[in-house]
């Protein structure tokens, strides 16, 4: 699996066949399968980021740090036979990881490096401490066993984020926002997937993303499935509009359109595009942001890079709705780098159907 990016835009060269005797050339065009989030963000959700917030100084991606965190990745016994054996498989989390990484680095100086442990990888459903994906709901709790227990060769120690992919389900979870390494073990029982399940408060190996489609990759499941969970996992909430949530960062209009929104899958009359743009919006960032600056887990090293200086703009303009209207700005950057632009609303919206969820 490889990426091009040139001018803002992105292609993609990725096995056609399971057997990868054919590969494909594409852009980020089909529209994204089933799929549903369904990390919590309740009132504990809103104590807990506001005390972590509290706590961190600001920080900002400008401030000439690269940070590290270590990532632990487990995967079901489904996505290893998907891809036939333990090496393929950990060939595929690092072909996924690359792709998020390249985001994960433009938008928050931010790299996680994937745990050298086999022994997290299974190929085999009926030989995996893990539920089927008709009980995905449990995953987060048995991932937090399994990461936390030392069976398979992992301990706390170890790593600073877990992960677990599946291969079908169509949904994600964190288990927490901004909980990045917090060895909290403790939870709560639910009963709201049908089924009566542990899910953990705050541990920092509890995320899990299964795709809806069967394929547990290419863009798609990288950017608008994993970035976005492990971007909960990184201290970040919801930014679409579509539904309420406690958290106040309902800046995007309908679904949403960065990694934080629900591009595509919210219905005809709120999805504002199929698929997420690859990157986060600026309420996104500065809640990493806040978290990294909080956390004493990752490794900070020193660069070189000077951020860009964005030229004052103090003149505010009024005008009538429905009135076309074009934005410029003007910036420079120390070392000569090309920069690009990009504008976004600020301002949470309180929704279009006045609906209030949880997840």
């Amino acid at each position: 699996q490889s990426m091009i990016i040139s001018n803002g835009k992105y292609e993609f060269i990725e096995p056609a066949t399971e057997n990868k005797a054919y590969y494909s050339v594409h852009g980020k065009s089909n529209k994204r399968g089933a799929f549903e989030c369904t990390t919590k963000e309740d009132q504990a959700s809103v104590e807990r980021l506001n005390e972590m917030y509290k706590n961190g100084a600001a920080e900002k991606s400008g401030n000439k740090k690269f940070h590290t965190l270590r990532l632990a990745m487990s995967v079901t016994g489904e996505y290893g036979a998907y891809f036939g054996s333990v090496a393929a498989s950990l060939a595929q989390i690092n072909a996924t990881m690359t792709r998020v990484n390249g985001v994960f680095e433009q938008e928050f100086n931010l790299h996680l490096n994937v745990v050298n442990a086999p022994g997290l990888i299974f190929t085999s459903a009926s030989t995996d401490p893990y539920s089927a994906a008709s009980q995905m709901c449990k995953w987060n709790y048995e991932l937090m066993n399994v990461l936390h227990g030392g069976t398979y060769g992992v301990t706390d120690a170890d790593y600073d984020i877990g992960h677990l992919f599946g291969r079908s389900g169509g949904g994600g979870n964190a288990g927490c926002i901004g909980c990045i390494g917090s060895n909290d073990v403790t939870y709560q029982t639910y009963s709201d997937c049908g089924y009566s399940y542990n899910s953990p408060d705050n541990y920092k190996g509890s995320g899990i993303t299964s795709p809806g489609s069967g394929a547990p990759s290419g863009d798609n499941f990288d950017i608008d499935y994993v970035a976005h969970e492990m971007g909960h996992q990184l201290g970040d909430s919801h930014t679409y509009s579509f539904y309420e949530t406690y958290l106040n960062k309902e800046m995007e209009p309908g679904s949403g359109s960065t990694i934080m929104g629900y591009a595509g899958i919210t219905g005809a009359t709120t999805d504002v595009q199929a698929h997420s743009d690859p990157y986060f919006h600026t309420a996104s960032i500065d809640q990493v942001q806040a978290n990294l600056a909080s956390k004493t887990v990752d490794v900070e090293t020193n660069i070189t890079n000077n951020p860009p200086v964005v030229a004052a703009m103090s003149t505010t303009y009024t005008i009538p709705k429905g009135t076309a209207f074009v934005l410029t700005a003007a910036a420079t950057d120390p070392d000569g780098d090309a920069l690009t632009y990009c504008w976004e609303q600020i301002d949470p919206s309180k929704l279009s159907n006045g609906v209030t969820v949880s997840n």
